[in-house]
């Protein structure tokens, strides 16, 4: 587990719960490359799965809209 997401001070927790969760599941059911809090330089990305052909981004958002992760994303040029 990432230290980063050990920290179990306040209610950001249930996201890292919930991103945790979902990095596990992606680990165990693909034969893809899975980042998790990677590094940028404006930001971290919650998570990246990379496949040969493509890359996918998520942005996870604990009582956020699809529309604010897609802003996250493109505002700190996570692609």
């Amino acid at each position: 587990i990432p230290y980063t997401m050990r920290r179990k001070e306040n209610e950001r927790e249930r996201e890292r719960y919930f991103h945790y969760t979902f990095y596990l599941i992606m680990r165990l059911i693909s034969v893809y490359t899975v980042y998790t809090e990677k590094v940028q330089s404006h930001g971290r990305v919650d998570c990246i799965v990379e496949t040969p052909e493509y890359v996918y981004i998520f942005e996870f958002k604990l009582d956020g809209t699809a529309e604010e992760a897609l802003s996250q994303i493109e505002e700190k040029g996570y692609a």
